[in-house]
Order: structure tokens, then sequence, then C-alpha cells
């Protein structure tokens, strides 16, 4: 397989947010109807690309009790979506850029078909949580790149508070 050309946006060390934000709008106006239909025909089963997936299924498997009723909760409080390509993992050290454009985006393991929220969800958790606890003297600079970032969304697309949050514990639960 041929490598991707470009370097790591951690690397490039420049417009971070703004190359952030455009990944992840641009992966958002992919059509996720095909790419259902290709993973559905190949057998694999639509919870493992859509909410929860197999950390549902290990939360019951194992009995993990103390974490059903936040599994209920967000079962009980799940907001209208609509479909989107979701990364799950969005972060600087997951796009490639070559001369200040995106060139590659990689690391899909955690990749859903879910409402865009999901994404904006889960980079405000890295980026305000697990991010900054490994490096916590940068902790301010990580938060202005997340101020930055969502307010490049916001100018491009309705974001809704709510689901904002619902997408942050959903990020945070699995």
């Amino acid at each position: 397989m041929e490598h991707l050309p470009g370097e790591s946006l951690v690397s490039y060390n420049r417009n971070i947010p703004e190359i952030l934000a455009q990944a992840t709008l641009d992966l958002h106006q992919i059509d996720p109807v095909p790419i259902r239909q290709s993973l559905l025909s190949a057998g694999i089963e639509e919870k493992l690309f859509t909410g929860l997936g197999e950390r549902e299924d290990y939360i019951h498997s194992h009995d993990l009790h103390w974490l059903k009723p936040a599994l209920r909760w967000i079962h009980e409080n799940r907001p209208k979506e609509e479909d989107a390509i979701c990364h799950c993992d969005i972060h600087a050290g997951n796009i490639l850029v070559e001369n200040g454009e995106i060139s590659g985006v990689f690391d899909w393991e955690s990749f859903k078909i879910d409402d865009p929220c999901r994404d904006y969800g889960s980079t405000f958790i890295l980026y305000s949580v697990l991010i900054p606890s490994a490096r916590p003297e940068r902790t301010r600079e990580y938060a202005s790149r997340l101020e930055k970032y969502l307010d490049l969304v916001r100018s491009q697309r309705h974001l809704d508070s709510w689901k904002l949050e619902y997408y942050q514990a959903v990020s945070v639960f699995g």
C-alpha cells in the first residue's frame, strides 16, 4: 500500500482549528447511504457501525450494572439525528497535511454512521479532557483551539447545543 503524502497536522502545527473543522465538515458531506449498504451487504451488523456498537454488548455481557443507568439515559435521550460519516476520533494527530491542504485522514477504528454532532462531541471531549490530561501545561492552548474549532463549525452549520452535550456524554461513555 502506498503511503499518503504529507505530515501530521500536529507536526504541521499551523491552522489546526481551521484544518480540523474543514476535515470534519467535509467528512460529513459524504453520502453515508452507499457505505451503509456496502457494510450491510458485507454481512457487518448495523449495530457495529451505529450507536454504541460493541461497547453496549460488552456492558451487558459483563454485567457492568453501574454503567446501565448511563446506557439507559443515552437511549432515552437520543435526539433526532441526521446520518453522516463520523470519524469519532478526529484530532490533529489523525489528519495529514501537504502544502496546507488535507491529504488524508486515518485511524478509522471508531468510525460510525451517526449524527455529525457525534464528531463534534468527541472532539470536544478530546480537546477539553483527554489530550490536556496528557499535557496539562498546554490546557489553555487546547481550550483555545477547541473554541476556535467550534466557532468555525458553527459558521458553516447549525450546531445544536443539546445535541453537542448529548454526544459529549456518548463520547465519554463509548
